[in-house]
């Protein structure tokens, strides 16, 4: 019982402090800071059920796409082409699908998905033409057994500069960098 009180101060003792403890317990580096840009996709299913595969969720709730399943592809005299990284020391990649949650849209059913990337990591440049093409299956069985998926893409806009919208509820801003 005195353990647990003493512990319970020590934490009350700890959030009191103003500033790190004078024996630190890890150190914290920061690698990068970069800017994020967030894609909003609205995707109304049509006449049967899609199931996409999600990574994650943000604050609001809203899903994040996986990268293994959507990906960003820039527009070129040639035509569409996935945008290339910018390193050549990694690779992009996803969790695998028997790993994947998702979510499923029933006919006619709506939802919104988030597609994050970062121009440091893609050689995207601003103001080019893009487009993310969002693979989609019939339920989360058909996509766990290898099923060919079903890819839909978005309608083109223009790479923004930073994190500031571009086009907002289908229509593109004025002045959008």
């Amino acid at each position: 019982m005195t353990s647990g009180l003493v512990f319970g101060l020590g934490v009350l003792a700890l959030s009191a402090l103003p500033s790190a403890p004078a024996v630190p317990v890890a150190r914290l580096d920061v690698e990068a800071a970069l800017p994020t840009i967030v894609v909003v996709i609205q995707l109304h299913s049509i006449e049967r059920q899609l199931f996409v595969p999600v990574c994650g969720e943000d604050e609001m709730g809203t899903p994040i796409l996986c990268g293994g399943s959507a990906r960003l592809e820039i527009h070129t005299a040639a035509g569409w082409s996935p945008a290339k990284l910018r390193t050549d020391y990694g690779v992009l990649g996803a969790p695998p699908p028997a790993r994947l949650g998702g979510r499923l849209l029933e006919p006619n059913g709506d939802a919104r998905f988030l597609f994050l990337f970062s121009r440091a990591d893609f050689d995207v440049k601003t103001g080019q033409r893009v487009r993310i093409v969002l693979d989609t299956w019939s339920d989360e069985r058909s996509m766990k057994a290898g099923v060919t998926a079903v890819p839909l893409p978005s309608p083109p806009f223009r790479c923004p500069t930073s994190g500031m919208p571009t086009v907002l509820y289908g229509r593109p801003l004025p002045g959008g960098r």
